[in-house]
């Protein structure tokens, strides 16, 4: 695992976590399934992550249950975001 997939599984697993103390498990799941995977080294888990960004009902749309746990997961959501079309547009 590169340096930026390094990162990116750090944010994702911060992430993870502040969703699962707003109780939203599902969304913490679905976190948690791209990161496993980008730390096996599968690309998909990438493409997962940034799926799960687009749309109405999507993780984007989360607000957290104080303004600064909501801002926390939109500064995750960003970082983790750029880190991953980043690597994206290195394949």
């Amino acid at each position: 695992m590169g340096p930026e997939s390094q990162k990116l599984s750090s944010r994702l697993s911060k992430l993870e976590k502040l969703l699962i103390t707003q109780d939203e498990q599902y969304w913490a799941a679905c976190v948690r399934r791209s990161n496993d995977e980008i730390r096996n080294g599968d690309f998909h888990g990438v493409e997962s992550f940034l799926g799960a960004l687009g749309g109405m009902g999507s993780l984007n749309d989360v607000v957290c249950s104080d303004n600064d746990a909501t801002e926390q997961l939109r500064a995750l959501i960003t970082d983790a975001y750029d880190l991953a079309t980043s690597i994206k547009h290195q394949q």
